[in-house]
């Protein structure tokens, strides 16, 4: 989740003296199934690719790729994604359940992305100093998702060509010149646009807090929430509800689901919304129950 703008629907300002309940917008960027429906956020991912021998280092490279786009809108770019080998065997059945599912076990990890020999057209070597490459392909890519109830393998499969200007030596025969492609062709824009498919959509939502000015517990919440410290604001809004009742506690235990939903936790986000509609429901309540039940 990211934090674009703040739009204040009343300024939280220190010694303003109200009784009255008010609230502020907090604009923010939320992650959102993609456009495979996959919702792989907070999950733990490995990318496998099969080894055929001739192209190991091109569909390495592939791998690389898509394991790098996914790190950078999941992982804010760390590289926590494992990288693993597996040689081709001639019987093996990669977009099976059975082979998905062994893979999670070994690899430790919640999601498991296969990477399939790709099907190659005939590659072209244009020149040699730099010489002009390119490699037709079908990407053939099964994801399985320990953690999604369906239980199914998810399977992508494109058509693309690959293109790179390379220096290939003068002396090499036509034969030898495409060899040398697999050697030095590095296709992570293949793997990359490959991930697009399971990258997340964001979307802007905006989501209201309430406070009470003069008060320094609701303040002190307010103020922990604006700079994104929503477990210092969840115990402040907690205590406030020990000793309050009717609608100011609503709007407590209100601000405490949206903030177990923003932190990922939207079971509990969904027990705190049902006891704020208990105690006196507040306004945004019903469309964030939506959010959180991804219904809209």
């Amino acid at each position: 989740m990211r934090k674009t703008t703040l739009l204040l629907a009343a300024a939280i300002i220190a010694g303003l003296v109200s009784c009255s309940p008010t609230s502020y917008v907090l604009s923010l960027q939320t992650r959102h199934p993609s456009a495979s429906g996959c919702d792989l956020g907070r999950k733990t991912m490995a990318v496998v690719y099969v080894d055929s021998g001739m192209d190991s280092l091109f569909t390495r490279t592939v791998a690389e790729g898509f394991a790098e786009a996914l790190e950078a809108d999941y992982f804010d770019g760390d590289n926590v994604i494992g990288l693993y080998r597996m040689e081709k065997a001639p019987v093996a059945v990669y977009s099976s359940r059975d082979t998905l599912l062994n893979l999670v076990l070994d690899t430790s990890q919640d999601v498991v992305f296969l990477f399939d020999t790709p099907d190659y057209g005939d590659v072209t070597v244009q020149g040699r100093q730099p010489a002009e490459v390119s490699v037709p392909l079908n990407l053939h890519v099964y994801m399985y998702d320990s953690m999604d109830k369906t239980d199914t393998v998810r399977s992508c499969r494109g058509r693309t060509i690959f293109r790179q200007s390379m220096n290939i030596d003068k002396s090499l025969s036509d034969e030898k010149a495409k060899e040398e492609v697999w050697k030095k062709a590095d296709a992570r824009v293949v793997g990359a646009n490959a991930a697009t498919k399971f990258l997340p959509v964001w979307k802007d939502e905006d989501y209201r807090i309430y406070y009470i000015p003069g008060s320094s517990d609701w303040e002190k919440g307010a103020t922990y929430s604006y700079e994104f410290k929503w477990r210092e604001a969840v115990e402040v809004w907690m205590a406030i509800c020990d000793k309050t009742y009717g609608d100011r506690r609503a709007m407590a235990e209100y601000n405490i689901a949206v903030a177990c939903h923003i932190l990922g936790e939207d079971d509990l986000a969904l027990r705190w919304l049902d006891k704020s509609d208990a105690d006196g429901k507040v306004a945004p309540s019903t469309w964030l129950r939506k959010v959180i039940k991804k219904e809209i």
